[in-house]
């Protein structure tokens, strides 16, 4: 009897480790099939937003071809260390973008470029210099520095646009568009700046945009969560330190809430619509880090988290590429964290 149970033993046990030799193969299998299905955001640009001349569209089905667009994606690849497609990206915006001195803001006739967009390329720019050790990168950078210095500042402050075939520059400057350390490589006037984000805060909202001709603020009743985020980057970046009315709405807001929406009115401080966007979380993951929000950052991190999953389930038709850009951007940025 024992011997028939001896032999009952040894014939369990290869069965027992063929089992779980099995159920480790289809584990692994499982896996490499979900990560498979998984793509990167570099497969998301190319399979839904990259033209055949490498520029970016601005949705899937189509819209315009802009330096914003390659500029958030020349930032995130020098971010990731991607050299190759970094170096494409920028002949990219040589060849399609660039005349002379000046980035077009679109690829259609135009003789307009953005301050915006030239400063965040200028960033990656610099950035890219640095991460891969190519002076190319700086050098360029130093041009179109010298193009923004000469043509869009206005008494030490820099306007949003130029035009240079009629020789005209904008009245406007929209605070948002005001990239603060790249802006401290300028002649600027320091005191300016400080004056001018000083008086653009509010009770919670920042005044946006500012008239250099006029000397006054214009206040939209309809507020941009994305254009106040970025107001408020910098302002951190000028002053270092939070704008507290804002910084306590936020929080408020969000902890209440458990999200933010796109726009709010700036008098009743409710929203104006019923969505968020990639960019609003986006932006708002990276202040909190700024700000030092480990435990909200986390919330916004799983947020963006599973916004992209569903993405990757329903498709990308509606997502505009700067808002994709902005949060894979973050998500870089807290990982990295």
């Amino acid at each position: 009897m024992s011997r028939m149970i001896s032999i009952k033993k040894k014939q369990y046990r290869p069965r027992v480790a063929l089992a779980i030799v099995t159920l480790i193969i289809l584990g692994g299998i499982i896996f490499l099939y979900q990560h498979a299905q998984k793509p990167n955001p570099i497969d998301v640009v190319q399979i839904y937003y990259e033209t055949e001349r490498g520029t970016l569209r601005a949705y899937p089905d189509g819209g315009e071809e802009l330096s914003e667009s390659m500029g958030q994606y020349l930032y995130y690849l020098q971010s990731i260390g991607e050299e190759a497609l970094f170096s494409q990206a920028y002949q990219v915006v040589i060849e399609h973008f660039l005349e002379g001195d000046f980035i077009k803001w679109r690829t259609e006739s135009t003789s307009v470029d953005a301050l915006v967009d030239t400063l965040r390329i200028v960033e990656a720019l610099q950035l890219a210099a640095n991460r891969f050790d190519n002076d190319t990168y700086e050098d360029a950078a130093r041009v179109y520095l010298s193009a923004i210095e000469t043509f869009h500042n206005h008494q030490g402050i820099y306007v949003d646009f130029y035009d240079w075939e009629y020789d005209i520059k904008a009245s406007t400057v929209h605070l948002s568009y005001q990239n603060i350390p790249i802006v401290q490589q300028l002649n600027y006037d320091k005191e300016a700046y400080h004056s001018l984000f000083i008086s653009a805060e509010g009770q919670p909202f920042f005044s946006e945009i500012y008239d250099v001709t006029t000397g006054m603020f214009e206040k939209k009743e309809e507020v941009h969560l994305v254009d106040q985020l970025l107001v408020a980057q910098a302002y951190l970046a000028l002053f270092q330190r939070k704008p507290d009315a804002f910084h306590q709405w936020l929080i408020d807001e969000y902890m209440t809430q458990g999200e933010l929406k796109g726009r709010y009115n700036r008098e009743t401080l409710q929203p104006t619509v019923e969505f968020s966007s990639l960019a609003v979380n986006g932006l708002l993951l990276e202040y909190l880090l700024l700000t030092g929000e480990d435990d909200l950052s986390r919330n916004v991190y799983k947020d963006i988290d599973s916004h992209l999953k569903k993405l990757e389930r329903k498709g990308y038709e509606n997502v505009h590429i700067f808002d994709y850009l902005i949060a894979v951007q973050a998500k870089e940025i807290f990982l990295s964290n």
